[in-house]
């Protein structure tokens, strides 16, 4: 339709003649400017246990997420180089179907952390308690949460699930 059509255009995808042209330029010319602004986007895999959202970890919940690319993301110069996001025009009901979807990629095996997402008991540092370290008087001593080993069977109905980054969020 003439939407996905916009949104294409506003991709700016170079055609193989100006990439050719860019790249005999000194340093690729504009080729790799974008490059240098770039980050890995993770998977959406198990998206609701992982947040806080965005490169920048800049939104708190899925919801805000969809909001951002509903209004078409955050920068009002169209014609920046970055601008990839198309406003999208959702109504209410389509981005809390979008909301249910995504976090209905999360496996419930991860979830209850079941085989083969099981793990061994470890201890990781937490923050730091008053007090110095045994390794130098002047670094404060670490305080460690210990995570309790799950097998195979998984997290017990009294463990309950893993918490959702939202539920982590009002603790």
């Amino acid at each position: 339709n003439g939407l996905c059509r916009q949104a294409f255009d506003m991709a700016k995808v170079p055609k193989p003649a100006v990439v050719q042209a860019e790249l005999l330029k000194p340093e690729n010319g504009r080729l790799f400017q974008a490059v240098d602004g770039a980050f890995k986007i993770p998977i959406l895999r198990n998206i609701e246990l992982t947040g806080p959202y965005m490169h920048n970890g800049g939104f708190k919940s899925l919801e805000e997420v969809v909001e951002f690319y509903d209004r078409g993301g955050n920068l009002s110069n169209s014609a920046h180089f970055g601008v990839f996001v198309a406003r999208q025009g959702l109504n209410k009901q389509q981005k809390a179907d979008l909301v249910a979807f995504l976090k209905a990629l999360t496996d419930e095996r991860v979830r209850w952390e079941r085989a083969p997402f099981d793990h061994p008991s470890i201890d990781v540092p937490e923050g730091s308690d008053e007090g110095s370290s045994t390794l130098n008087a002047v670094w404060a001593r670490d305080r460690m949460m210990h995570v309790p080993a799950v097998g195979r069977h998984g997290r017990s109905p009294d463990m309950g699930p893993l918490k959702t980054f939202a539920q982590r969020l009002s603790q």
